[in-house]
């Protein structure tokens, strides 16, 4: 007589790969939530990582870097003038000495280099002979900083390749994720007139001639010291992150907070100025009621080397929409100053934010305005508790 062997029906076996299929779908949201919790570690540490490299360039120089330098000789331009962004100035910090020592200091950044006009007013003409943007400092902004790089966003940035040097060679400027605090709107008005009111600063900004107006209202730009921080280091941003755009050109790029928006025709950055902190809000409203045919650019994170758009400001909460004023007469290198560029990030419910005393923190994207504004001021008297972000 023959045996019979036992085996799996066609309805067993695919019971059991259902089963497989759930247990699976169930555990891949976890997996993918602790992938994104080890990318945040990794933001976090890099911020961490930027701010103690502040303290060290603070004990070595009695003063934050600046946000750029101004030469009077430039005003009015965008292509002149030691432009140089903070994270550039940072890199002996974060032993980055070798593309340190590569920057070129007496030229435009970014650019510098085309023409005679791109110099600084120390410089030979004849010294920079270069083809395209940016080629007297190819060898550095070439390089991809990963501290500089927050790895939940994937976000291209840089718009294309450029010609760097005179054969011919092609690179991609690198990116970042890292911008520095400014402030709030700078027109709030006052007794003392309009002034930058963050931890950055600008020299040489003292209403110079051929500033391009409202700007050349600026009052004049000192150092900023530890001292300025009256508030309390623990009670001020001084660095957050942003996602990086997409880098293709509107009308065909994507909306969202990669996106950089103009805000509606008529509006400057002076339409709501003497209303103090109210006229933040007043802009950040005004900045998310843009329509998608508004949109401006989005390439936000290229350029590391450059001081003329590393900047955030504080006028829009976290992971809102960010605007910019193109339609005002002011132009680069004058954004760095000037903007609705807010924080923003690929983590779940806020961003990552380093503090001038080194911390870092993570402030959800519920925070309330008036917290989030008391955060951006080193010396505005605000009292700001932190179970409040």
């Amino acid at each position: 007589m023959a045996l019979k062997r036992k085996a799996f029906t066609l309805i067993e076996l695919l019971v059991v790969i259902a089963i497989i299929a759930v247990l699976i779908s169930l555990l891949l949201p976890a997996v993918q939530s602790a992938r994104e919790a080890a990318r945040r570690a990794q933001c976090t540490n890099n911020l961490k990582q930027i701010g103690l490299a502040i303290h060290n360039y603070v004990s070595s120089n009695d003063a934050v870097p600046p946000v750029m330098i101004m030469y009077s000789q430039c005003l009015g331009t965008w292509d002149c003038g030691q432009h140089h962004s903070i994270l550039a100035r940072i890199l002996p910090f974060l032993e980055q000495n070798a593309i340190y020592n590569s920057i070129n200091w007496m030229v435009s950044e970014r650019w510098g280099g085309q023409t005679g006009s791109d110099q600084s007013p120390s410089m030979n003409q004849s010294y920079i002979a270069c083809d395209t943007w940016g080629c007297m400092n190819a060898s550095a902004i070439a390089n991809q900083i990963s501290s500089f790089m927050c790895p939940s966003d994937t976000g291209i940035a840089n718009i294309g390749y450029f010609v760097f040097t005179p054969g011919g060679d092609h690179h991609a400027q690198s990116r970042y994720n890292y911008p520095y605090n400014v402030g709030l709107n700078p027109f709030q008005g006052g007794a003392t007139g309009p002034a930058i009111n963050g931890p950055a600063y600008f020299p040489t900004w003292k209403n110079a001639p051929g500033a391009p107006t409202p700007i050349s209202g600026l009052s004049a730009e000192s150092p900023v010291t530890l001292a300025r921080f009256t508030d309390g280091t623990s009670n001020t941003a001084v660095f957050s992150e942003w996602v990086r755009g997409d880098a293709v050109p509107p009308p065909n790029s994507a909306d969202g907070l990669g996106q950089v928006y103009s805000f509606p025709s008529g509006t400057s950055v002076t339409s709501f100025a003497g209303q103090g902190m109210q006229n933040d809000f007043q802009i950040s409203q005004a900045c998310q009621r843009t329509g998608h045919a508004l949109q401006n650019w989005t390439w936000k994170g290229d350029w590391w080397i450059s001081g003329q758009s590393s900047t955030y400001t504080h006028t829009n909460t976290p992971n809102r929409l960010s605007c910019y004023y193109n339609n005002d007469g002011i132009g680069q290198p004058w954004a760095a100053a000037v903007n609705a560029i807010g924080a923003s990030s690929r983590h779940p419910g806020g961003v990552n934010m380093a503090f001038a005393d080194g911390s870092v923190h993570f402030l959800k994207s519920s925070v309330s305005p008036q917290a989030y504004y008391g955060l951006a001021t080193p010396g505005g008297g605000e009292i700001v508790s932190a179970d409040s972000y």
